[in-house]
């Protein structure tokens, strides 16, 4: 949210002290003694889930509301709920410090505006800067293409699978590379033009064969700085066919390749069920904890998890483009972590975590 950082600046003028996405702001007219000697830097006001005007335990007043997706609290101020029976020492703090509901509705109404105008710009500027990428893109698409045929041409298997099993350790390495580059470029055009998700028309797409290449490709590839490698196991079968736009296998590639980076043991498990009218896919891996409130955030653009954030550098991208492309197919991501008792890696606690959607199946008219 690059808002936050705009006000940061000083250019735009905050009237009373504020939270803005964890980021606390004086304000004109500073943060109240209150909120500074006895609720210091533990301000209850600012993990609350409450909606528009709140007490605090000290007897003054905070307003809550969001600003795009970013939570916003203006706190330490005097509203309708303060009331006249106060003492002295209080009343002459809050001096100068009212505001009502409509006031701070307008204020945050000025704010979600000037943000949409931010991401507006940003989005234009994004789409002109993929547009030197767009020979790349189609080099790596090309060296995809080339690789898979020299595989084919190398071996007498049936099966892509079976000839890359039979292949030589320098030709499976190009052959993942080639794809992995190419999905990777995919995820860019996303990145740097989320609409570009919902670009063509759904087609029928076989879902198990997108699954059984990524879970290949992502296999056997350094999990992270430690140069660990993990290995991804595919589970199951389901040869029906799903409509599917192309942006689609970002959404089990970023899942995937997630999980293959955060996964402090075992191996990353990719599992495909056919189900009554639907089919489901998860994927699940042993790794830091994603605590309940967070389990939303992960997909936000730059958040990450707090015992990610301890173990690995990340930009904090992957999930948030897979809930673009799921968005963009109508599916939702279910994310559950349970902790693995008093097991660690290190200082970090285990958890088994489980990454899951489903897909109804194609119907034929």
């Amino acid at each position: 949210m690059l808002l936050k950082e705009v006000i940061d600046t000083g250019v735009i003028v905050v009237p009373w002290s504020c939270c803005i996405q964890g980021t606390v702001l004086a304000g004109d007219s500073g943060i109240s003694k209150t909120c500074e000697k006895k609720c210091k830097s533990e301000r209850p006001c600012l993990v609350t889930e409450a909606n528009g005007e709140a007490l605090c335990p000290y007897g003054l007043s905070y307003f809550s509301s969001t600003v795009g997706s970013a939570p916003v609290v203006v706190f330490g101020v005097k509203g309708s709920l303060v009331g006249s029976k106060i003492s002295k020492e209080l009343k002459h703090e809050l001096k100068g410090r009212n505001l009502d509901e409509a006031r701070f509705k307008e204020w945050v109404q000025r704010l979600n505006h000037l943000d949409s105008v931010i991401d507006k710009h940003i989005l234009e500027r994004q789409s002109e800067l993929l547009d030197p990428l767009h020979d790349p893109i189609r080099l790596a698409r090309q060296l995809e293409a080339i690789s898979i045929s020299l595989l084919e041409s190398s071996g007498s298997a049936r099966t892509l699978d079976a000839q890359l099993d039979q292949a030589s350790a320098e030709m499976k390495s190009l052959v993942k590379a080639a794809g992995l580059l190419n999905d990777y470029f995919d995820l860019v055009s996303i990145y740097f033009n989320p609409a570009a998700a919902r670009f063509g028309r759904p087609v029928s797409t076989s879902l198990h064969g997108i699954l059984r290449k990524i879970t290949s490709i992502l296999s056997g590839f350094d999990a992270g700085e430690e140069g660990a490698r993990i290995k991804v196991n595919f589970r199951g079968e389901c040869y029906r066919n799903f409509n599917l736009r192309e942006s689609f296998k970002i959404i089990p590639f970023s899942l995937i390749s997630n999980a293959v980076k955060y996964c402090l043991s075992g191996e990353v498990t990719v599992r495909l069920r056919e189900m009554q009218d639907r089919a489901e896919v998860s994927i699940v891996s042993q790794g830091p904890p994603i605590e309940a409130e967070e389990t939303d955030l992960i997909f936000k653009k730059k958040y990450r998890g707090q015992w990610s954030r301890s173990l690995r550098k990340g930009e904090g991208v992957g999930l948030y483009l897979a809930k673009i492309v799921a968005d963009a197919h109508n599916i939702n991501i279910n994310v559950t972590s349970q902790r693995l008792g008093g097991q660690k890696f290190g200082e970090t606690p285990l958890a088994t975590n489980t990454f899951k959607f489903e897909i109804p199946y194609q119907i034929n008219k």
